[in-house]
């Protein structure tokens, strides 16, 4: 992490990862705060906006059609203002809400492990291609939508997306999960990335 400390506000959405996603970004240098539960888009925007810059929401979510009713608002209302990360499920959302098309297909689509390969960028750019990861969504997003990159895939579909123009990062498998073996490098860069990439800090 950079020597200024990323202020982060996490929305988990009753993610049972989520603590454990809390506790991580911690031991990684982030000052962490929770969103209060049933809070609104705008009031949770103002506060992690009132944490101070560099700052960042995370969101996570282990249930995508849960996760579509409270968070959709959060991210059409933060792009521009705020480094946003969506972890898991809630990266599903993060596609949905710049028209990306996100598939629930039948049968056991549940945790998996998945073979990750990427492009060398961004994030990635000390990470090895490919490396195992977790995923525990029942969905598959199947290309980056409109206005946004796609740096990595797997047989599960797109697993990082990056928005060409706000600074939105969605990352559909789990960082902070045991399966996945370069989950500290990768959850090291998203904090770094956060930190850089503060709209606020070049206002």
């Amino acid at each position: 992490m950079q020597d200024s400390k990323l202020n982060v506000l996490l929305v988990d959405n009753d993610d049972p990862m989520g603590p454990n996603l809390r506790e991580q970004m911690v031991v990684y240098g982030a000052r962490v705060e929770q969103a209060e539960p049933g809070a609104s888009a705008n009031e949770i925007l103002e506060r992690a906006l009132a944490l101070g810059a560099p700052g960042s929401l995370v969101l996570s979510s282990s249930t995508f059609f849960a996760a579509q009713r409270s968070l959709g608002e959060l991210i059409r209302i933060s792009a521009g203002n705020i480094p946003l990360i969506a972890v898991g499920a809630a990266c599903d959302l993060l596609a949905a809400a710049f028209k990306g098309r996100v598939l629930r297909k039948k049968g056991n689509l549940g945790s998996a492990r998945v073979e990750v390969r990427h492009d060398r960028r961004g994030i990635f750019s000390d990470v090895s291609s490919p490396f195992i990861a977790a995923v525990h969504t029942p969905t598959i997003l199947t290309t980056s939508p409109p206005g946004m990159v796609a740096h990595a895939t797997s047989v599960r579909g797109v697993m990082l997306i990056e928005h060409e123009t706000y600074p939105m990062l969605g990352i559909r498998f789990r960082p902070d999960s045991v399966v996945s073996r370069k989950g500290p490098t990768v959850l090291a860069a998203l904090l770094d990335w956060a930190a850089s990439n503060d709209p606020r800090l070049t206002d």
